[in-house]
């Protein structure tokens, strides 16, 4: 039986300040331009130029002025056909370094989920972290002056120049700002006016992804947007793609900075000196000034000097273990070969060792150890065994005493056993070069090795399978990122989405996957194509699809989610009908996404496509079914700090779009029956708002271009009035009596089959109650 997540588990999991115990801080700092990159939009193909960035070719659908001029949102969210070029942005390789609380295992998976989080969100630490690590790219004092003097710079720059790091840096400069990302949905334009805070903010604008678009007046409009930022003491990065600002920013060159990539000894200096934990200055010297470190660190780009500079801090901090009399000179040139090695993704050494062990216990347990690095002994040497039948070997576990323990295998593949029981490799990178090497060596046994991977944290229960679907499932996306290849991933999401134990890991790997840069576009695709699926086959899936819908992903992409859920609220399934809701109530209370979220529906509700009019009625129906918990209203109604009367005028023109879909068939489903009592129950309670409700229902009976009165949406309303409140001689002056007819005479005063009643203000067509 399913039950779904535990409410709010990945919110929690994410918000959780885990303390490292291992000896790198790793990818938790690594903000480095890629990686920062998530704003990916989705776009039709054709819309997609199969150009390299720098291509004079633009997208087909700047034709017209791009997205930010399109009517409607068939593009980007109909169908979201994936991009044809492949994102190579992502470059910098997701650490599998264990992370440990006191001994136990934390979720990989959810670290991941939030640090593409804080790059969107921008929280403080994050910007602090950022900006201690910040090394000047060329031309950032150019960027300093122009935002000084305009309050607007356009950062153009290669891939992986550290743009959106120098915008965190550039905004905090300027002292005293709340630093926010600009959201923005498929379809939508950018207008500086409607960057509104209450109080001083420093918005970043990112359009780095391949997919990104904007209008192609962009340039002219950030061009006149000075007077508006300055009236509300803002200012506005922007960070662009070069041939996206070539095909945009005519009017806007003087805004325009292109930097250059800021040297790699820098950075890896920078983030030792730093970084988690710093490092003494003559100690980062003496390591980025040793010959055969700065031969390699001197051209590299900034995410690959991340990867030494994380890979130098462990080696410096990790004991030496040396037998008999060794000079620190001695122990200084092993800790350098083993950076070298990690760098290498210790080929060599492991093509020693697998030439040296060549039994497949030996191998089998480096193998299990290198996915389930940092979880119990136990697990793992049952695993090892486990793994050798899934590969074919038979039964290989040895009776009684014979073959080697526990403690031979950890001396055989230098691995350490904790005092908690768990075990974890004592040298950096060498979980992950481990399985890379198996990957390319082992072809034939790849499916073998994923399917027992997948399945493994199945037969686990408690912890244990926690902890292993989270390691999986990070190797996993490791994995895709790199194949840029999403075959896995959905595969294993639909495995431990039937099981109650390790759901969350599904939740949790299929957000992590949709919020990538590189997998981000792929997996929201497949997601739009879970919700639309009608087989029962699928229902476990699209239940982990509702509870993403209404995660962090949600926040970045509010309208693609509400979209999803639209089609998933199709289902005849209660359980997953209350996820969606739950979904929808997760997105609504977010109090600064209504607005986008009104203005997404809205253009549903009036798009000429059926199957964009079909999703907006069916996410208005969710929203009006929804009650806030403090004070009963409809969410619809509720207003954060508002008095429900104070915010019915702006919520108007929703209203009576809203209700006029739901009303377009005579006979209407029950949630709908649910949401007009919900209303009808407020009027009744609130007698200030049974004027402007009563007529709400009643401006939706009429057409919305020529006015006239629609016969259908009349039958379906005076069956749920009578629903609400049938016919009874007993209490037919009661005060819900009352109300209905009411209802029912206004909406009679606008039949044309009907006399006019002698009452002025009904044939003026408004209720005053």
């Amino acid at each position: 039986m399913r039950t779904g997540p535990d409410r709010d588990w990945l919110a929690d999991n994410i918000g959780r300040d885990e303390q490292r115990q291992t000896l790198t801080e790793n990818s938790d700092s690594q903000v480095t331009d890629e990686q920062a990159s998530g704003n990916q939009i989705e776009v039709d193909a054709e819309a997609v130029s199969d150009q390299a960035e720098g291509s004079a070719s633009p997208p087909a659908g700047n034709a017209s002025g791009g997205l930010g001029s399109f009517d409607g949102f068939e593009v980007g969210l109909q169908e979201e056909v994936a991009p044809h070029d492949v994102v190579n942005d992502a470059t910098v390789s997701i650490r599998q370094d264990i992370l440990q609380n006191q001994g136990t295992v934390v979720g990989v998976l959810h670290q991941t989920v939030r640090r593409m989080m804080d790059s969107h969100d921008l929280p403080p630490d994050y910007v602090q972290r950022v900006v201690s690590l910040f090394a000047a790219p060329v031309h950032i004092g150019d960027a300093v002056g122009k935002l000084r003097d305009h309050r607007v710079v356009v950062l153009v720059g290669e891939p992986e120049s550290g743009r959106h790091s120098a915008a965190v840096w550039l905004l905090n400069n300027q002292g005293g700002l709340e630093l926010r990302e600009v959201r923005r949905d498929p379809g939508d334009g950018f207008v500086p006016e409607n960057l509104v805070s209450r109080r001083p903010t420093g918005w970043i604008l990112d359009l780095r992804g391949r997919t990104d678009d904007i209008s192609g007046n962009f340039g002219r409009t950030l061009a006149t947007s000075s007077e508006s930022l300055e009236t509300a003491r803002s200012y506005l990065v922007v960070v662009i793609r070069r041939d996206l600002w070539r095909q945009t920013g005519a009017g806007g060159e003087h805004l325009k900075v292109e930097l250059g990539l800021p040297g790699a000894v820098a950075v890896v200096e920078r983030r030792l000196q730093y970084g988690h934990p710093p490092l003494p200055l003559h100690d980062v010297q003496k390591w980025t000034q040793f010959p055969e470190i700065r031969n390699r660190i001197t051209d590299l780009g900034p995410p690959d000097a991340v990867e030494w500079a994380e890979a130098i801090r462990y080696e410096h901090l990790a004991p030496a273990t040396f037998d008999g009399d060794v000079t620190e000179d001695d122990i200084f040139r092993s800790k350098v070969k083993n950076v070298i090695d990690s760098q290498n993704n210790w080929r060599s050494e492991l093509l020693r060792w697998h030439r040296q062990n060549r039994d497949s216990r030996q191998r089998n347990f480096l193998l299990t150890a290198a996915l389930l690095e940092g979880s119990s002994a136990p697990s793992i040497f049952i695993g090892a065994e486990q793994l050798a039948f899934a590969l074919g070997e038979g039964e290989t576990s040895s009776p009684g005493q014979t073959g080697p323990g526990l403690l031979e295998l950890l001396d055989d593949v230098q691995a350490d056993l904790t005092k908690s029981e768990t075990i974890s490799y004592r040298r950096i990178g060498f979980a992950d070069a481990v399985l890379d090497y198996f990957w390319l060596d082992r072809i034939h046994l790849r499916d073998r090795f994923m399917d027992w991977a997948t399945r493994l944290p199945v037969d686990q229960q408690g912890l244990a399978a926690q902890n292993t679907a989270e390691r999986v499932g990070q190797y996993l996306l490791r994995w895709g990122i790199n194949q840029d290849d999403l075959t896995l991933i959905e595969g294993t999401i639909s495995i431990w989405s039937r099981h109650n134990h390790i759901y969350n890991a599904a939740v949790a790997l299929m957000t992590a996957a949709a919020l990538d840069t590189s997998l981000g576009s792929k997996m929201r695709i497949k997601m739009l194509s879970w919700a639309k699926s009608e087989s029962a086959e699928d229902l476990p899936v699209k239940s982990v699809v509702a509870n993403v819908c209404g995660g962090p992903i949600g926040l970045i992409y509010p309208k693609l989610m509400l979209y999803r859920l639209g089609y998933l609220a199709k289902t005849a399934d209660s359980q997953l009908r209350g996820e969606v809701g739950a979904a929808t109530a997760s997105l609504w209370a977010h109090v600064e996404l209504r607005e986008r979220i009104r203005v997404g529906i809205t253009k549903w509700l009036d798009s000429s496509n059926d199957l964009e009019r079909a999703a907006g009625r069916r996410m208005f129906l969710a929203l009006a079914c929804l009650s806030d918990s403090q004070s009963g209203l409809p969410s619809l109604l509720s207003q954060a700090g508002q008095n429900v009367v104070d915010a019915l005028p702006r919520d108007r023109a929703f209203l009576v779009r809203g209700w006029r879909a739901l009303l377009n068939q005579r006979h209407v489903e029950a949630e709908v029956g649910e949401a007009f009592t919900l209303f009808l129950e407020t009027a009744l309670s609130y007698p200030q708002c049974q004027a402007f409700l009563l007529n709400v229902f009643v401006e939706a009976l009429h057409d919305p271009v020529d006015g006239r009165f629609h016969a259908t949406r009349r039958v379906a309303l005076d069956n749920l009035a009578f629903r609400w409140q049938p016919s009874s001689p007993d209490n037919r002056f009661s005060h819900r009596h009352a109300l209905r007819d009411d209802l029912i005479m206004l909406a009679s005063s606008f039949d044309p089959l009907l006399p006019s009643p002698s009452s002025p203000d009904l044939q003026a067509g408004q209720w005053d109650g």
